[in-house]
């Protein structure tokens, strides 16, 4: 009897170990697979305050992009969009999508409230279909994407991130020839 519930229990180990280093492999080979996807801008859509959609397909072309995945309650999100206010004429040479999962209403209060409304480089948008996790690999906010003109990610931040450290990546991507100009 002691036999038998001995390789039971060695079979449930077994057997345990084997569902772990699937879990592990499936998830390594997961992580591999977005950070491949994100080398290049990957499809999205988002939808604006007004209800208008963004996507990968109508982002301007030809400028570097900046994706920021947002809170409105988050505190380290609240300081970098101050910042990135501060800085908007420095940072117009971009264009920055700014993502959040909150509903359209929050998102155009805290426009008014930091000063995003008419801001001509800025995309405030709602991921109201929560599929930015999916697509970027991440849930974290803040988490700032900056991809050059040809939409080729360039640098990834995770948490918050200064106007100034933004500012020397663009500065950095806007000095080198586009590889169409090569």
């Amino acid at each position: 009897m002691k036999r038998i519930l001995m390789f039971t229990a060695l079979g449930f180990v077994l057997a345990a170990i084997g569902v772990l280093s699937v879990k592990i492999v499936r998830g390594a080979a997961e992580k591999e697979a977005i950070a491949a996807r994100i080398q290049t801008l990957p499809a999205f859509r988002f939808f604006a305050p007004g209800g208008a959609t963004v996507s990968a397909n109508n982002v301007p072309a030809g400028k570097p992009l900046v994706v920021m995945h947002f809170l409105t309650s988050c505190h380290f999100c609240q300081g970098e969009t101050k910042e990135l206010v501060a800085n908007a004429a420095l940072l117009a040479t971009a264009h920055i999508v700014m993502v959040s999962a909150e509903d359209a209403a929050t998102l155009a209060a805290f426009c008014n409230e930091y000063g995003l409304v008419g801001l001509p480089a800025v995309s405030v948008v709602s991921d109201s279909l929560h599929t930015f996790g999916a697509t970027f690999g991440t849930t974290a906010t803040p988490v700032t994407f900056i991809y050059d003109a040809q939409h080729h990610l360039v640098k990834q931040f995770m948490g918050e991130t200064s106007a100034k450290a933004i500012l020397s990546i663009l500065n950095t991507i806007s000095s080198k020839p586009s590889k169409a100009a090569l």
